[in-house]
Formats: structure tokens, C-alpha cells, sequence
């Protein structure tokens, strides 16, 4: 599906989009601020033993997770209803194009990929209009949030995480490259599951009158086992391989060198516990990780195809679902 074809049917929804996106900045401001807030907290609160500032800063942390919770709750709505609406313009544009395409258009799909780019393939562009509104343009902006603050509290122990994080980047695309392969046979079991399935509810008078009902399951066992097993496989390279365990194992090792470095200074009389616990935050931050591993997993989905051999529906009206 081209880029242009999913800003037009994006457009109708662009009011929930912005609020989404609106509401999604409130989230990582809050999550970025909160290691800062816990120094202040650790420097003039507990270090002095001074109870009114843990009040004051603790509690200006509770009001700003709050804050960071009702917003995602409402992003969630938001995204939801753009989500969802795109899903419904779009479905309903390729049963239009189904109408008019020619019979030769049809005989080259078998009407168990026209059923699976109906159903399977629209849920998955909805589900990553979905989560593109809640964590896909999120993540990358924690990752640079965090390396922005970690440079502004110490330059120097900043510049391992400067040089982890595009390791990060290349192991997530190497791993993702191979997810759209697998998951590619994937989508051709489920044509070939729902193609099976579509024929014995076509023939199951004649599968009756013939007795052939014990051959029919077996067919089917066989196409549903090859479906489960291929959907089992597929998301190992995006999540549990060697490639996707050393972008979890990365941040951590960046934060114990830092941790490290961070010892051998401490004798200088000059470094303060909240500075300690901001230098050492930002590297355990789970945008380095969670965010880059498990968010970008919907993405290897492969795209199907059309019925017209384009790339993208063209009927139908973009914003038409019933409001």
C-alpha cells in the first residue's frame, strides 16, 4: 500500500491523530522529567534529610505520572477511534474495488487471498495505524529525548550510550529483515488455510454425499498445523534470537560501564547523589530496549496485494464510516 494512499484515508481522522500525537509528547515529557525530578529529590531531600522536599518533589512526581497516565488513556481513545475508522474506509474501498475489477483480475487471485486481504491484512494496517499513534513515533523520540538529557548531565559518560545506540539501530534492522520473510510464508499458510476452509463450505454436500469428510480433515489438519507452526517461527527473529537478546544485553552493559566510570570519579568530592542517579538512569531507560524490540515487531508484517495488481484500493470514499 502506497505512503499517499494511507494519508488519504488518514485525513478524515486527523483530528484524533492530533490529539493522539498531542497527548503521546505529554507521556515522554513526563517520562523523561521524572529521573531529573528524583535527583532534585535525592539532592535536597533525603542526602540533608530534609522531609518537606521529599514531600514536595515526591509529590510533584506522583501529580506528573498521573498526568502521564490520564493521557495515555485518552491517547489510547484517540488512536482507537483514527485506528479504527481507517480500517473501516479502507476495507469497505476494496470491496468497492472487488465490484468493478475484470474477470481476469479474479481469475489470477484465488478467493482465499481476496478473503485474507480483506480481513487479515486490513487488521494488520490497523494495527499499525494503532500502534504508529501510540508507541511507533514514540519510541524513537524517548531514545533521543534520553540522549539529549544524558549529553546535558554528563557529556562525557554520554558518549557510550552515542555509540550503543546505533548498534541498536542495525541489529533491529537486521532482525527485522528477516521477520518480513518469515512472516511473508506465513500470510501464504493463511491463504492456503482459508482456501481449504472455502471449499469444503462451497462442497460440503458433495464432501457428505461421498463420504469424504475424514480426507477433508486431514487436509485441513495439515494446512492449519503448517499455519501454526510457521506463525510460531516467525516472530523468533524479530524477539528471541542472538541479535534481538544483545539489543536488550547493550543498554545494560553501556550503563555498568558508565556505572563504572561513574565510581572512579566519585572521589573528587564534587558529585552528588542525585547526579549519580541521573547519570546512571537515562542508560537503563527502557526506550533503549523495550521500545526498539517489541514496539517494531507489527512492522515485519508483510503487505499484500490487490486484485488489480496495484499496491493500494482505489473505491470507494475515505471517511465514510458511520460516525
Amino acid at each position: 500500500m502506497e505512503v499517499r494512499t494511507v494519508f488519504r484515508f488518514l485525513q478524515p481522522y486527523r483530528r484524533s491523530m492530533t490529539a493522539a500525537i498531542i497527548l503521546m509528547l505529554v507521556e515522554l515529557v513526563v517520562e523523561l522529567w521524572h529521573p531529573l525530578l528524583l535527583a532534585r529529590m535525592i539532592d535536597e531531600g533525603i542526602v540533608p534529610h530534609d522531609f518537606g522536599q521529599v514531600l514536595k518533589w515526591g509529590g510533584l512526581m506522583i501529580g506528573l505520572a498521573l498526568l502521564g497516565f490520564i493521557s495515555g488513556i485518552i491517547n489510547t481513545f484517540y488512536a482507537a477511534d483514527a485506528s479504527q475508522g481507517f480500517a473501516h474506509d479502507i476495507r469497505q474501498a476494496m470491496f468497492t474495488r472487488l465490484q468493478t475489477v475484470s474477470y481476469a483480475a479474479f481469475g489470477r487471485f484465488p478467493a482465499s487471498t481476496l478473503i485474507t486481504r480483506l480481513t487479515s491484512d486490513v487488521t494488520q494496517t490497523q494495527l499499525a495505524v494503532f500502534l504508529g499513534l501510540r508507541v511507533f513515533l514514540r519510541s524513537p523520540l524517548v531514545m533521543i529525548g534520553a540522549l539529549v538529557l544524558a549529553v546535558s548531565v554528563n557529556a562525557k559518560l554520554a558518549l557510550l550510550l552515542l555509540v550503543v545506540t546505533p548498534l541498536l539501530i542495525v541489529l533491529l534492522g537486521l532482525a527485522m529483515k528477516r521477520g518480513f520473510l518469515l512472516f511473508r510464508a506465513v500470510q501464504e499458510r493463511l491463504d492456503r488455510m482459508n482456501g481449504t476452509l472455502l471449499e469444503n463450505l462451497k462442497g460440503i454436500r458433495l464432501i457428505r454425499a461421498f463420504v469424504r469428510g475424514e480426507h477433508e480433515k486431514g487436509r485441513f489438519a495439515e494446512a492449519n498445523s503448517d499455519l501454526a507452526a510457521k506463525t510460531t517461527a516467525a516472530p523468533a527473529p524479530v524477539g528471541d534470537d542472538d541479535s534481538m537478546r544483545a539489543t536488550g544485553h547493550e543498554p545494560q552493559r553501556a550503563g555498568a560501564a558508565v556505572g563504572r566510570q561513574r565510581g572512579d570519579r566519585t572521589g573528587d568530592g564534587e558529585r552528588r547523589g542525585g547526579r549519580c542517579r541521573r547519570e546512571l538512569c537515562y542508560p537503563h531507560h527502557r526506550g533503549f530496549r523495550d521500545h526498539l524490540n517489541d514496539d517494531y515487531q507489527p512492522l515485519t508484517r508483510p503487505r499484500g496485494r490487490h486484485p488489480d495488481g496495484g499496491g493500494a484500493p482505489d473505491g470507494g470514499e475515505a471517511g465514510s464510516r458511520p460516525r
